[in-house]
């Protein structure tokens, strides 16, 4: 059995650091397109962050710049209200916080390096999670 590298502690000073260099380049960005004509993007090829991330893809097993990267996903597909919904496995799931993504995470390594279905379930039915076509 397969077991994971990394604390969710770690794993929370990672996502923090990403968000926070995150906003700095979303900052010098806008105060460039303020000063420059044109459309000018600063850090859009960042090769630190890309390593950072296929690092971490390779840690939790999960194929990097993939549709399923849930790392990707939840960083680049933010929204205003910081919900993140997917759908997986038949169930839709909103990823809202850092400590949730983890917990996610440590269930989709669970079952694709050890080829274990019930801990991505036992993660649904912890989160009281819905599969799509449920009445309930």
């Amino acid at each position: 059995m397969q077991q994971l590298v990394i604390s969710k502690d770690d794993f929370l000073l990672i996502m923090k650091n990403i968000k926070e260099q995150k906003d700095k380049v979303k900052q010098l960005n806008k105060a460039l397109s303020n000063m420059c004509d044109g459309f000018m993007i600063f850090d859009s090829e960042n090769k630190y962050l890309q390593s950072l991330l296929l690092s971490l893809s390779r840690i939790f097993h999960i194929e990097p710049n993939s549709e399923c990267n849930s790392i990707e996903w939840y960083l680049f597909e933010e929204h205003e209200d910081n919900s993140h919904l997917m759908f997986l496995n038949d169930y839709t799931v909103n990823i809202n916080n850092d400590s949730l993504l983890y917990e996610l995470l440590v269930a989709e390594f669970e079952t694709n390096a050890n080829h274990d279905e019930k801990a991505l379930q036992n993660f649904f039915k912890k989160h009281g999670y819905k599969t799509i076509n449920s009445e309930e």
